[in-house]
């Protein structure tokens, strides 16, 4: 290439520089400096996640229970990221689970023998896997229970209180809880735990189990009245003849007494000198019922009452003068066929096998006697009741009269003399409730010819606990004891006086009320303060009549205090069943039991009735003065026993007619309701 196309390119490559340069220059702003293009950033690396952390068990597992009882296991788990839990379970069908607060709970079967159960619970936060926790909740056997079987029985050779004897190998155990119901061996059924056993395993050394230690949860309930078909055996002293009622009647026992000896200075049947006698009858009726409630295997109620009713006609000789010493007499004791009162829920049911016994007891306390003959006879009733409801309490409901005669009153005496039956109610044999009532008396005189009589009752109730707990100790207590002067200075009763209360429009309350039942079965209720006082029950097309009771309470009585009631009867005048010819009405005098207001009653809000007192017939237009004799309640009322809130008169009868009285509103005052009151005043 020649020299001058060498210059033209140097000049051309120039100018191009120069341009490109000057381009440059104008994009780098004011300041005219060349900047190097930088190159590009790096990317950020990605945010790194937080770490899932499984949740944990901080919690160890129940792992024991004892049979029959409650078990209660609360699991915890903790998650450190504080994520919500849920928790999942496997348990055998005797416990339940709450999956929100992580609860086992449930009641431990019985078992034969310690028996193992798989549990399986998990817990999961929703992210992890799921934390498991398997272990083995072992109930622990602590006794079984056996009724003995008809070959077991069987193979019974003894019974005593402290063993049992079989002819072959037993296979019981330390602590094991053996029944029994009625058998030859066993008359009366056993209840008894074992406390060992012999090494021939024949003979288990036992002692008596109670119904805590056995029973979980139960409720037990009886009542019985006491009749002669029941008795399996009688004896009694010489003189004394069961049964005989030839001057009192309506009373399921009766036991006589011809010159029975309460006490001989010495000794010797053959001299009749020294000796204080009884004469008389004792009559009564018994009648029993207990109610128990345990819950885990702790007894939580248990009530026992007697009802007794008694009469003693007793009268007491002497030719004995100076000093005796106090001497009670059994009489005669009645043993009882034993019965099943129910069953015990054991896995296998055991008989609740009970005998009763009642004792009749007449006994003396004296200080000093001397020849005299005297006879008393009361009438008495007794409610006796003792309850166990986390502590002891104690009721009971009385009524009583007396009669009685002195003969010859000489010298010094100081004597008491009771007599009454006692009931004893054996439980496997086994001492349980007792109760015991008296009728009493007590003479008291001074050779200057002053005396006085006093008449009485005591009962006293109580529940021998060996049966029933070994933690509750036995309780017994005095619910009734009562006396009364009778008489002083004199060989004749107290004159009887008459004290008869009249109810007014100013003095008692009376009304009667109605319900009306129509076709459809609606039903409206009725009071109403008239001149009359009506009683009816009539369903003349059921289920549609009409049924009518009258209430009336007399004013407080006025007789003194400490007076003896003798007899006390309501009196009204009445037209009889006025609106139908031929009828008669069976018309019941019952106890009220709480109180009611006269301008408001109605049938809907008509107080609360106890049992009947008394019943009078009332016929068809046949006007007069219908009785009641009412002597019970009118004592009770003026013993405090039980408020006075009347009586209520209704029928069961179904007349077709109304039994119509005058109230105390009617305008004949000389017919208005009375109470009249025959009284001894000491």
């Amino acid at each position: 290439m020649g020299l001058e196309n060498i210059l033209k390119n140097f000049k051309t490559k120039l100018i191009t520089s120069a341009f490109l340069g000057s381009l440059l220059i104008g994009c780098s702003g004011s300041q005219g400096n060349i900047t190097q293009p930088q190159p590009p950033n790096p990317p950020k690396p990605p945010k790194p996640q937080p770490q899932n952390h499984a949740p944990v068990w901080i919690s160890n597992p129940v792992t024991q229970v004892d049979e029959q009882r409650s078990h209660s296991d609360q699991c915890q788990a903790v998650d450190s990221d504080g994520d919500n839990l849920t928790y999942s379970f496997e348990v055998p069908s005797w416990l339940s689970v709450n999956p929100q607060t992580c609860l086992i709970s449930g009641t431990a079967p019985e078992v034969l023998q310690n028996t193992n159960f798989s549990i399986r619970r998990k817990v999961s936060d929703g992210k992890a896997p799921s934390v498991e926790q398997t272990y083995i909740l072992t109930v622990n056997n602590l006794f079984n229970t056996y009724l003995l079987t008809t070959g077991q029985t069987n193979n019974l050779l003894q019974v005593t209180s402290s063993n049992l004897v079989f002819s072959q190998p037993m296979n019981f155990a330390l602590n094991d809880v053996i029944g029994a119901g009625i058998s030859t061996l066993t008359p009366n059924g056993i209840l008894r735990e074992i406390t060992a056993v012999s090494p021939d395993k024949k003979t288990v050394y036992t002692s008596q189990a109670t119904l805590e230690q056995i029973i979980k949860k139960a409720s037990l309930s009886f009542t019985k009245s006491l009749s002669p078909s029941d008795i399996q055996s009688v004896n009694g002293l010489q003189g004394v003849s069961p049964f005989t009622t030839a001057n009192l009647s309506g009373f399921n026992f009766c036991v006589n007494l011809n010159n029975v000896v309460l006490y001989d200075r010495d000794g010797n049947p053959n001299t009749k000198t020294d000796v204080v006698s009884a004469d008389g009858e004792i009559c009564f009726n018994t009648d029993f019922s207990f109610n128990v409630d345990i819950d885990d295997f702790a007894l939580k109620y248990l009530k026992f009452q007697n009802i007794t009713k008694e009469v003693a006609d007793i009268t007491i000789g002497s030719n004995l003068i100076g000093i005796a010493v106090k001497k009670e007499v059994k009489i005669t004791e009645l043993k009882f066929n034993p019965f099943i009162i129910g069953y015990l829920p054991t896995p296998i049911p055991i008989p609740l096998v009970v005998t009763p016994k009642i004792g009749v007891y007449v006994g003396m306390d004296p200080t000093q006697v001397n020849p005299l003959g005297f006879r008393v006879r009361q009438e008495a009733s007794l409610d006796a009741r003792l309850v166990y409801n986390g502590s002891w309490s104690k009721g009971a409901d009385f009524t009583n009269s007396f009669d009685f005669s002195i003969f010859n009153p000489t010298g010094n005496w100081d004597l008491k003399v009771y007599a009454g039956p006692r009931l004893e109610m054996l439980l496997y044999d086994i001492a349980g409730p007792v109760a015991g009532a008296n009728g009493k008396l007590r003479l008291n005189s001074q050779s200057g010819g002053d005396w006085k009589l006093y008449g009485g009752f005591e009962a006293y109730i109580g529940i021998l606990m060996q049966l029933f707990s070994k933690t509750i100790a036995a309780h017994s207590e005095k619910v009734f004891d009562y006396e009364k002067l009778l008489a002083e200075k004199g060989t004749q009763p107290l004159p009887v006086k008459t004290d008869t209360i009249r109810l007014s429009p100013s003095s008692g309350k009376d009304a009667f009320v109605r319900l009306n039942v129509f076709p459809d079965g609606t039903k409206t209720y009725q009071g109403f303060n008239t001149p009359d006082l009506d009683v009816e029950k009539n369903y003349w097309s059921p289920p549609a009549g009409a049924e009518m009771e009258t209430l009336i309470q007399p004013p407080s009585l006025t007789i003194p205090p400490n007076s003896d009631i003798v007899s006390a009867k309501l009196v009204l005048y009445g037209n009889g069943i006025f609106n139908i010819t031929g009828s008669s009405a069976r018309i019941d005098a019952k106890k009220v039991l709480t109180p009611w207001e006269e301008s408001t009653v109605k049938w809907n809000s008509k107080p609360l009735y106890g049992e009947t007192v008394s019943s009078s017939v009332v016929y068809d237009n046949l006007a007069k003065n219908y009785e009641w004799d009412i002597t019970s309640l009118v004592k009770s009322w003026f013993n405090g026993q039980i408020t006075n809130n009347g009586l209520a008169l209704s029928t069961i009868d179904n007349p077709d007619g109304i039994a119509r009285f005058n109230s105390r509103e009617h305008s004949d005052a000389s017919k208005r309701p009375m109470l009249i009151v025959t009284y001894r005043q000491p």
